[in-house]
This record gives structure tokens, sequence and C-alpha cells, in this order.
């Protein structure tokens, strides 16, 4: 640096602030870019987790929903299986002994009514043998009885 070994410490100053310029002056455009960058993923990250509180409320809601919806579905599957077992009993019947009639019932205190050679016989069709299921079939003998007549 000749102008500091003549005295002009200003002009010497000048010339190294210059270069440093020069050499500092990508750094800090990449420093700029880097702050831009890091200001709009904190904007994206931002907005992702607003859009992740919308969708862990939306699957709440469908949890939720799905929880109201088991018991109808657990209904829904045994009122089809006793369609099926009473589709399956009526078409034996209609083989293998068709001196009986087979009433499709599903009212109160059975499912199926077989009639037939002097008697009546009330079916309870369950997936699950229960309790309540023989007693709802004794409960409904008088309804049965009531509305098929002496």
């Amino acid at each position: 640096m000749k102008a500091a070994r003549q005295g002009r410490f200003d002009v010497a100053l000048e010339t190294v602030f210059g270069v440093l310029r020069e050499v500092l002056a990508p750094l800090v455009e990449s420093v700029k870019e880097l702050r831009e960058n890091i200001d709009r993923l904190t904007r994206n990250v931002d907005k992702l987790t607003a859009d992740v509180g919308e969708l862990t409320k939306n699957v709440d809601k469908l949890a939720e929903s799905v929880a109201r919806h088991e018991g109808t579905i657990g209904e829904l599957r045994g009122w089809r299986t006793e369609w099926d077992v009473a589709d399956r009993l009526e078409a034996w019947f209609v083989r293998k002994a068709p001196e009986y009639e087979v009433t499709r019932w599903f009212k109160v205190g059975a499912d199926l009514l077989i009639e037939g050679k002097g008697i009546l016989a009330a079916v309870e069709i369950t997936t699950v043998p229960y309790k309540e299921a023989v007693d709802k079939v004794k409960d409904g003998v008088g309804a049965i009885k009531e509305a098929w007549g002496p």
C-alpha cells in the first residue's frame, strides 16, 4: 500500500474499504437472500402449521362422526345377517318342508314366524345369543297371538 507509506492514510483506508466492499458484496447479497428465504420459509411453516391445525380439527370431527355411527353400522350388519339367515331358513323350508309357511315378521317377539300342522313358531335370529333375545321372544308371544289370531 503505497498511499500508507506516503502517509496518506485516508486514501489507503478508502482503498482497503473499497476492496473489502467488493470482496464482501457477494457475501452481503447472499446473507440478504438467505434472510429473504428464511422469512419466506417462516411464512410457509406458519401456513402449514395453520393447515395442520385445521386438518386436526377435521380429523377430530371425522372421528367423532365415526364414533357416533359405529352403533348404526353394527345395527346394519346385524340386520343384514338376520335377513340373510331368514332367506336361508325360508329357502330350507320351501325345499325340505313345504307344508310349513314361513313369514318374515321382524316385529315384536320374532324375526320369522313358521306356521303349519297346527303350530306357530316364533324365531328370533341373533348373531350372538343373549338373554334379552330370549326375553324378547317370550314377551312377544302375546303380540304374535294378538296379531295372528287364534
